[in-house]
């Protein structure tokens, strides 16, 4: 949701969907991942609107949904394990 102060009031309103696409489609090449989309135009076809994760070569898939806030999640909890995994190694 996008927020601005107009005269003293504060104006909200839905940030475009391609937005927020593409901050997770940056946030998922700095891990070395591809975030894309189905292409299919029927709204009806069960793959209609369906964000799929998978590694820099296409070949694992490693999350699919509909809704990008899953596919976002996602990507922050794999964020976590590396810094732990990392963290964890330097101690050693």
């Amino acid at each position: 949701m996008a927020v601005a102060k107009i005269d003293g009031h504060v104006a909200t309103w839905p940030r475009p969907a391609k937005v927020d696409e593409n901050r997770v489609r940056r946030a998922a090449g700095r891990q070395v991942l591809r975030l894309s989309r189905s292409r299919r135009r029927d709204p009806l076809a069960w793959d209609y609107g369906l964000y799929t994760l998978t590694d820099s070569s296409g070949s694992v898939t490693l999350a699919q949904s509909k809704d990008l806030t899953y596919i976002e999640w996602v990507l922050q909890r794999r964020g976590e394990v590396s810094r732990r995994r990392q963290a964890d190694s330097l101690e050693h």
